[in-house]
């Protein structure tokens, strides 16, 4: 594809959405772009290989860590006591433990932060 050709899709888009690579359910974003001589170059936040850690051990991706620490911001300015704020960040460690990383997100990945971590029951 020839970078006139990706403008002209570009300035043919109603809105503002992220720059995505890779499968629907894995989206890896944009987070630089170069020029090169004749050449663009894009750098996307790539997730480790599976074939690199275990089972389910890709971590996250940079644009996942941003959401993970705009979520952290939200549960701290909540309205509550710190206990019950204790007991949502333990909540919160405990699941990332337990769970994959694509299972933390898409949890986070809810509008709301879901009661049992509000709570901080880590049990659900």
């Amino acid at each position: 594809m020839k970078a006139s050709e990706l403008k002209n899709l570009l300035y043919a888009i109603p809105n503002d959405p992220d720059i995505v690579t890779g499968d629907e359910w894995l989206p890896e974003q944009l987070v630089e772009a170069r020029i090169e001589g004749d050449l663009l170059f894009f750098k996307f936040d790539n997730a480790p290989e599976e074939s690199q850690g275990e089972e389910e051990g890709r971590g996250f991706v940079e644009h996942e860590v941003k959401m993970i620490r705009q979520r952290l911001a939200q549960l701290l300015e909540e309205p509550s006591n710190t206990e019950t704020k204790t007991d949502a960040l333990l909540a919160l460690v405990l699941m990332a433990h337990e769970l994959s990383s694509s299972e933390v997100i898409e949890i986070l990945e809810q509008p709301t932060i879901p009661a049992y971590v509000s709570r901080g029951d880590s049990s659900s």
